[in-house]
């Protein structure tokens, strides 16, 4: 604890330091357009499939994000919430997706394929496996 006066000294007065939650499954999430509580993917029993998408702009721009709810990540691009490249390019097709059962996997998916050249991201794309 903090004890401390209005100029900087010390006085009787004590702040404790801000408590974290007591539990994860506390903390609500809102989705933005329905403002319908729901919770994350985390706090979630039994919802563990995450995915890996890559989405192509409208000038052949690719992006590479992951998420456990394909559908509403999509609509959020397109509403412009989230990723700067999407703000910028509200056109997007997605193009490519692999699941997985935790978000480390698909955490590092997604920086593997990310560290990719693009010819590899576009084999990917098309055949499945990035050949060269």
């Amino acid at each position: 604890m903090v004890t401390r006066r209005a100029g900087g000294a010390a006085s009787g007065v004590r702040f404790s330091p801000p408590r974290p939650f007591d539990s994860l499954r506390s903390l609500k999430v809102f989705d933005q357009q329905n403002l319908v509580e729901s919770k994350g993917p985390e706090l979630v029993e039994g919802l563990n499939m995450f995915k890996v998408y890559i989405l192509r702009g409208p000038l052949n721009h690719l992006y590479i994000g992951y998420t456990h709810d394909l559908d509403n990540r999509i609509k959020r691009h397109q509403l412009g919430v989230g990723a700067e490249f999407t703000k910028r390019n509200k056109t997007l097709e997605v193009v490519y997706t692999e699941t997985f059962n935790t978000l480390l996997e698909a955490r590092r998916r997604e920086s593997q394929i990310k560290g990719w050249r693009r010819e590899k991201k576009e084999n990917l794309i098309k055949f499945g496996k990035p050949v060269l």
